[in-house]
């Protein structure tokens, strides 16, 4: 059966496929460890590949030649004190042949043979597994032209990128009108969200590596994804743009990081509707904002934490007021705690509002005191001030005047 390897081969027939082809061909050639000696960046010559190793030749070392000695008689044995000298007019014939420092010698190269044989077999394999690679995804008339027999694998590659391979300024090109197209806004529901998000993805990584503009800073590619989705996800844009506000104009929020939190956003959503591939405009709510008690009706009790839900609603029952539900999508956010209602009736701003039993929520403090320091946020937060004196002193007057 076919890898999933297999099946997503490039076929390298034309220019524009250049970039995709080349690639897989650098992914395979540094794995085989091969891409430094084909790198035509590298000024070295074909040196650096490893050459077949020549065997140690046992003529090469010292003979030795035997020197008498005089004779010695014991009890037990006879035996006759003989030495070794080098002969220097003779070669020996095997290792038996030669003196203790040849043979330690020969063992040391024979040693180093065998280890370069080995690495030269490795890589031989290597180059002839990259070729055959080569040969099966390059178009017949660039292998007549660029894939010589008798040329080396760097010489292949050589020719291919004088034949097929784009320039740079190329290459950003396409990769600019790859991701325009990707952040096109959609005519359509995406019939799987999660397989267009693996599109753009792709699109905004390799864009990124090309060097093109409208991927190099947060603020831009941000907002085109954010503008892409809004029609869909209205809430959670609005949301994650409050959240992840420090973080985008700074430049450290990564496409990565913003892809895995939309990737949760929607299998939480499946996973509270059924999984469905498709989305309709308005389908998800906020789930990122307050991940623990997020939904789609939240109004002023829900700022606080798990306890003061529970005692808050006790609260407002023997009052007899009933809790707010905004089923058709259309509450507001609150620019301080991004939670859903206006920012009039944040207990995080508006502290001497919030109700005895309110427990305040340590993780929502925090952003609500980053996002103070909005000059915008703040002269919000001094006009509905404005407005919060003038009606209670509007209303004292009144109260007097009855």
């Amino acid at each position: 059966m076919a890898t999933k390897a297999a099946e997503e081969e490039i076929f390298l027939k034309n220019p524009d496929k250049w970039d995709a082809w080349n690639k897989q061909f650098q992914s395979r050639a540094v794995a085989a460890l091969l891409w430094d000696l084909i790198d035509p960046t590298n000024e070295d010559d074909e040196d650096l590949f490893e050459h077949k190793a020549v065997q140690p030749n046992v003529k090469d070392y010292e003979k030795r030649r035997i020197v008498g000695g005089m004779n010695t008689r014991s009890q037990h044995s006879d035996a006759t004190m003989q030495s070794e000298e080098s002969d220097p007019n003779g070669q020996p014939t095997s290792v038996a042949d030669m003196t203790a420092a040849g043979r330690a010698a020969f063992n040391a190269d024979w040693n180093i043979f065998v280890f370069q044989t080995k690495t030269y077999a490795d890589q031989q394999k290597a180059i002839k597994e990259l070729k055959e690679w080569m040969m099966k995804t390059v178009a017949q008339h660039y292998q007549h032209t660029a894939l010589i027999p008798t040329e080396s694998i760097k010489e292949w590659y050589k020719n291919l990128v004088q034949q097929a391979g784009a320039t740079d300024m190329k290459q950003r090109q396409t990769a600019r009108e790859i991701y325009k197209a990707a952040v096109k806004p959609l005519s359509k529901s995406p019939k799987d969200i999660l397989k267009w998000l693996e599109t753009w993805e792709e699109a905004i990584s390799n864009a990124h590596q090309k060097g093109v503009p409208e991927t190099m800073h947060s603020v831009e590619w941000v907002t085109d994804f954010l503008n892409v989705m809004r029609p869909y996800m209205e809430q959670w844009v609005v949301t994650y743009k409050l959240i992840k506000k420090r973080d985008i104009e700074d430049g450290t929020l990564s496409y990565r990081e913003l892809a895995n939190d939309f990737r949760e956003e929607v299998r939480s959503a499946r996973q509270k509707q059924g999984s469905h591939p498709t989305i309709a405009k308005g389908a998800f709510g906020p789930s990122f904002a307050d991940q623990n008690d997020q939904r789609a009706a939240v109004d002023a009790l829900e700022q606080g934490d798990a306890e003061t839900q529970a005692g808050g609603k006790g609260g407002f029952e023997k009052t007899g007021k009933a809790k707010r539900r905004h089923d058709d999508g259309s509450q507001p956010v609150c620019l301080a705690c991004g939670q859903f209602h206006s920012l009039k009736d944040c207990y995080y701003v508006f502290r001497n509002a919030a109700p005895k039993w309110f427990r305040f929520k340590k993780e929502t403090e925090d952003i609500v005191a980053n996002r103070m320091e909005d000059e915008q946020l703040k002269k919000e937060i001094e006009a509905v001030t404005r407005k919060k004196a003038k009606r209670g002193t509007s209303e004292k007057t009144k109260d007097n005047e009855d």
